[in-house]
């Protein structure tokens, strides 16, 4: 395996040989598992890797990346391995990052729970292109509805009209009839039996509404394309009504000539003059050539040569950790106020003192924190929980609901920061930096009145003053 900082290297390899993998997060694993038995050890380096096992001593495998946020990681890496100037993958990449930014933030599991979210999931995202892009999209039938589209193709025109086999739903009856109607409500599955049944009523009743919804699906199909419409359906040497499907009540339609009187054949177009049984096809008008024009000659055309990722001063550096960095006046009072928030929002994602690890892992991951902070803020958060009212607050023995809406009528929603529950007792705690207010009186006094209309009888209340580490109760 070499030394460790060879193993570091090739962690990082292996991480983007699959044009930008995500890293391992151990370095001290054996083969075996750190290349997830592909990557070769034996067969040459590829050239673009080759610089990171350049003995001249050149090291761009730097092992202090693996300290770095995800985001950040991913970054160095893109701008080590010169990715960010390859043309016309740059979107890619930028879709990439994106992902990687997103999972940082909504998650916590670091290298290695995104490499695991990446073969899952995130390998089978695609880019989404702008609406006005001259391309082609896909999309179901209901996701259609109230657009319209040059050329519409129905690749798979054929859907039961009716129910039937193992997609039959089941029904929720009300039998009406002794001995059954002890029952309020009886499960029973959709099926040709149930026509000589209590539920009968049922049964056909469903059949109506699924025949509605399934020919109102077609509609809406035929009736998206602007210009041209193509329909495939399969086609039935040997149909006989009743028509289960939309491709055999199509195939129907097209085989038999309508029954219209004179007045009727001023309106409609009769399909079967228009079939083909030879070729089985139908065509109906010409189709349209549509010709796109380039872009002018004489118009600037900006084509993104590179991406800027990260090192040398060419990225943007933002300061998330703190929203009070440009608050000047009153440094300390600013740094406390700063220093609130992250806790509010460290508390706002842990139910117990268990959850304090990775709710701090998930700072870090976001980029928020630091790695150095965040052993600083588990230190002084233990500290805290180890006192009263908190041990008890964070020890497991409530039910704690975080960051819920509580619904006043016709009014906004109001969201209290922790709501605790344990024996019909209710504790309800607020998070507050900054200044102190009279308001936040007011709000929390606000919610026990809501949580007395709930059913409790005594719920209690505070407000947590995280900067000062006070907590007053609210009476």
């Amino acid at each position: 395996a070499g030394p460790e900082n060879e193993i570091v290297k090739a962690d990082l390899i292996y991480g983007y040989y699959n044009y930008l993998y995500p890293l391992i997060e151990r370095v001290d694993a054996p083969p075996s598992n750190l290349y997830h038995g592909w990557f070769d050890l034996n067969r040459d380096v590829p050239e673009l890797f080759q610089p990171w096992f350049s003995p001249s001593g050149n090291d761009n495998a730097d092992p202090s990346y693996l300290s770095l946020p995800l985001f950040e990681l991913a970054s160095r890496i893109g701008q080590s391995f010169g990715l960010n100037k390859i043309k016309g993958e740059l979107a890619y990449l930028e879709a990439f990052l994106d992902l990687v930014l997103q999972y940082g933030r909504d998650e916590a599991g670091g290298i290695a729970g995104f490499a695991d979210w990446w073969e899952t999931t995130g390998s089978a995202r695609t880019i989404t292109l702008s609406e006005g892009q001259n391309a082609i999209s896909i999309l179901t039938i209901h996701k259609s509805k109230g657009l319209e589209f040059h050329t519409v193709f129905v690749p798979f025109c054929d859907w039961e009209i009716v129910p039937n086999g193992n997609k039959a739903p089941y029904l929720w009856c009300n039998p009406g009839k002794a001995p059954f109607d002890q029952l309020d409500l009886v499960l029973v599955r959709y099926g040709a039996a149930l026509q000589q049944t209590l539920f009968s009523e049922a049964y056909f009743k469903e059949m109506l509404y699924s025949s509605v919804d399934n020919l109102n699906l077609l509609y809406v199909a035929l009736t998206r394309a602007v210009n041209s419409l193509f329909i495939f359906c399969p086609y039935s040497p040997k149909l006989n009504p009743p028509f289960r499907s939309i491709s055999s009540l199509i195939q129907g339609v097209m085989e038999n000539s309508a029954l219209l009187d004179s007045i009727d054949r001023g309106k409609y177009i009769n399909l079967s003059d228009h079939w083909n049984p030879m070729t089985k096809t139908l065509e109906i008008g010409e189709l349209k050539r549509v010709l796109y024009s380039a872009p002018s000659l004489n118009s600037e055309i900006k084509v993104l040569d590179s991406l800027a990722l990260a090192a040398n001063g060419e990225r943007l550096k933002l300061r998330m950790h703190s929203d009070s960095y440009f608050d000047l006046y009153d440094l300390s009072k600013s740094e406390r106020i700063g220093h609130g928030k992250l806790i509010h929002e460290l508390f706002a994602k842990i139910e117990t003192v268990a959850d304090v690890p990775l709710s701090l892992r998930r700072m870090v991951s976001e980029g928020k924190i630091d790695t150095k902070t965040a052993r600083d803020y588990e230190h002084l958060i233990y500290e805290i929980l180890q006192n009263e009212p908190f041990r008890s607050w964070f020890g497991g023995d409530w039910k704690v609901l975080n960051e819920r809406d509580v619904l006043r009528g016709k009014e906004k929603r109001h969201r209290a920061d922790r709501v605790m529950i344990k024996d019909g007792d209710l504790v309800v705690v607020d998070y507050k930096t900054g200044t102190k207010s009279e308001r936040h009186h007011t709000q929390v006094r606000g919610y026990l009145s809501d949580f007395r209309k709930m059913g409790f009888v005594q719920p209690k209340g505070y407000i947590w003053y995280l900067s000062d580490n006070e907590l007053v109760e609210i009476i």
